[in-house]
């Protein structure tokens, strides 16, 4: 035994899971709200970055069964199934940023990093990946 075999070998595309950016999603507004927290009152902007986290959860979930419905029709289908699903995506966050704004007990700033984390963390794993690969190819 080389001590290899009992290691698992991180192939391209492998962070790119719905969990991983979850979880990355997750941690990146947990960062942005301890940070935040100095500047802002901490209970609402906790709640800004929960609120807006949660919601971008929910439209991440959105998309994910709208590309699913789309697979499976026609192309003309797919496309107005295609626009439906992100005009709506984006009058949710458009509500939920108006809630933020309107609302006396969250914080806008934090609604939007909680909207935009999902966003980021993808971008996170993607750069990951590419270091990860480059690492790979020089060994």
């Amino acid at each position: 035994m080389t001590g290899t075999e009992g290691k698992r070998s991180l192939r391209q595309g492998e962070l790119l899971t719905v969990k991983n950016i979850i979880i990355a999603a997750g941690a990146i507004c947990i960062i942005g709200g301890g940070i935040g927290m100095f500047f802002v009152e901490p209970l609402k902007w906790w709640l800004g970055a929960l609120f807006g986290y949660v919601v971008n959860l929910l439209c991440f979930r959105l998309l994910y069964l709208d590309i699913e419905k789309s697979v499976t029709k026609q192309k003309n289908a797919a496309k107005g199934r295609a626009f439906a699903g992100y005009f709506g995506r984006y009058v949710i966050k458009g509500a939920a940023l108006y809630a933020s704004i309107v609302s006396p007990v969250l914080s806008m700033g934090s609604c939007v990093l909680g909207l935009l984390s999902i966003n980021a963390a993808i971008h996170v794993l993607n750069i990951l990946n590419i270091l990860f690969a480059k690492s790979k190819e020089r060994e």
